[in-house]
C-alpha cells in the first residue's frame, strides 16, 4: 500500500529541525523514517507503524486502536505498534506518537 502524501508530510513536519533524520520509500512498503539510523516511525496508506520503548509494551493496551504486530514465526514485536488511521477509538494525534517514536529511537534499545 502506499503511504498517504497528507501524513508523510505532517509527520515529516513534526520531525523538522530534529538531526540526523533519513527518509526511506520503497515501492509497495511504508514510508519510513529513521533518526540516527534508528527506527522512528513508517506511514502506511494513512496508517502509522510507530516505535516505542521495549518497556512501554505493557503500557499500550490502556490505547484501544493499538494494534501489535505478530510475526510471521510465532510471537510479536515488542519495539513497534500499529496505529490504524481510522475506526474505534482512532489516536487523536500523530503529534504524541511521533513524539514516542522520537524518544524511543533515540533510546537505541530497537531495531
Amino acid at each position: 500500500m502506499f503511504a498517504d502524501k497528507d501524513v508523510v508530510k505532517t509527520v515529516r513536519e513534526l520531525l523538522k529541525g530534529i538531526k540526523g533524520v533519513r527518509e526511506t520509500k520503497r515501492l509497495f512498503q511504508p514510508h519510513n523514517f529513521y533518526i540516527n539510523e534508528q527506527f522512528c516511525c513508517g506511514v502506511e496508506g494513512k496508517n502509522l507503524l510507530i516505535a516505542i520503548k521495549p518497556e512501554q509494551f505493557d503500557i499500550i493496551h490502556q490505547y484501544p486502536y493499538i494494534q501489535t504486530i505478530d510475526v510471521k514465526y510465532g510471537g510479536t514485536l515488542k519495539d513497534v505498534v500499529w496505529l490504524p488511521a481510522k475506526g474505534k477509538g482512532a489516536p487523536p494525534s500523530l503529534e504524541k506518537w511521533v513524539d514516542i517514536g522520537i524518544a524511543a529511537s533515540r533510546s537505541n534499545t530497537i531495531f
